[in-house]
């Protein structure tokens, strides 16, 4: 988990402090944080442009024989990406919870500000 947080520090998504007290926080506000952004800087989102059999040329001109549901399918993935963000996921897992009678997790302490770059 210590190498992701440091990926996405890396990347500008979360801000770190060291020392007591020190941890992260997003450097945005959850509504501007997306998945995608999320995925490009601990997976990276090349695998979503290329070819999902493996061949080396694959295009329109070229396409592999699974080259229109790929792509159909690849798109799906990354339009779903780019549009759900930190607070989506937490208001969607928050209805959920509702939905079974379980509240969304309290924090037990609030975290400090981390200081300004």
């Amino acid at each position: 988990v210590a190498k992701i947080f440091q990926d996405l520090a890396r990347k500008g998504l979360l801000t770190s402090a060291k020392g007591r007290g020190g941890g992260f926080a997003l450097t945005r506000k959850p509504d501007k944080i997306t998945l995608y952004e999320i995925v490009a800087a601990i997976d990276g989102v090349e695998q979503l442009d290329h070819c999902v059999v493996g061949m080396a040329e694959c295009n329109q001109h070229q396409p592999c024989p699974q080259h229109e549901q790929w792509k159909g399918v690849r798109e799906h993935i990354s339009k779903f990406l780019k549009e759900t963000t930190l607070l989506t996921m937490r208001n969607t897992l928050d209805r959920k919870l509702g939905l079974i009678g379980q509240p969304l997790p309290a924090l037990n302490r609030q975290s400090k500000p981390l200081p300004k770059p």
